[in-house]
């Protein structure tokens, strides 16, 4: 029911989950993005899907990874693998 009254509303923010790889080699990191778009009002599947990348990753013991849900372009929640925010803070390769 929520979702049918969110699209009904055109101002209401979509679900996003975001799943973001990190690469390093020497000399140079570089990043690659995995987005899945829900529709708006779908907050319940978002989390659901993040939960199950969560665990996938968990499990895959797959680093450097961060996983995040977002709102429109809020992150409502998110979760890193490994050396994340030192990896930010390197220059990405263009």
């Amino acid at each position: 029911m929520k979702k049918f009254f969110a699209s009904l509303n055109p101002f209401a923010k979509r679900y996003k989950v975001v799943t973001k790889f990190y690469m390093v080699v020497p000399g140079s990191v570089s990043s690659s993005d995995k987005v899945v778009d829900f529709g708006k009002g779908a907050d319940d599947e978002a989390y659901a899907y993040f939960q199950k990348a969560v665990e996938a990753t968990r499990a895959k013991k797959l680093i450097p990874v961060e996983i995040q849900v977002l709102k429109g372009d809020q992150v409502l929640k998110s979760e890193s693998f490994g050396p994340v925010n030192e990896i930010k803070s390197m220059k990405l390769a263009a």
